[in-house]
């Protein structure tokens, strides 16, 4: 999670994780995004090149939710997660920059977006 004190971490309630993911999906679906993954401290997923968000599919039917994330130009073309909490990271503007999601084993998925 990002520690910048000027960055506000919020948690995202799950009753609202349909349309969150949706209005990312409208908001940075096709754009660059530098991704992390794993557990406890964050590894970069490994990489050449510029990595796409091709979009997130969330399957909120299932007795666990399920996301995967749709990449492009990555060594991993899909991340599936099984999110247990999600955080949004807004800047000072209010401006959303970054999303993380954690699966209750504690594995984690961070999203970066414009900085990339």
């Amino acid at each position: 999670m990002d520690h910048d004190p000027t960055h506000q971490p919020r948690m995202i309630p799950a009753s609202q994780w349909t349309a969150f993911f949706e209005e990312l999906n409208q908001n940075f679906g096709g754009k660059s995004v530098h991704v992390e993954q794993g557990t406890g401290s964050m590894t970069p997923v490994a990489q050449t090149g510029s990595i796409t968000l091709v979009g997130l599919d969330y399957e909120h039917h299932r007795r666990h939710p399920h996301l995967t994330i749709e990449l492009a130009g990555a060594g991993t073309p899909e991340i599936p997660i099984d999110p247990n909490l999600v955080w949004g990271v807004y800047d000072r503007d209010e401006q959303l920059f970054a999303v993380e999601i954690i699966d209750q084993h504690d594995y984690k998925v961070n999203l970066q977006f414009g900085q990339v």
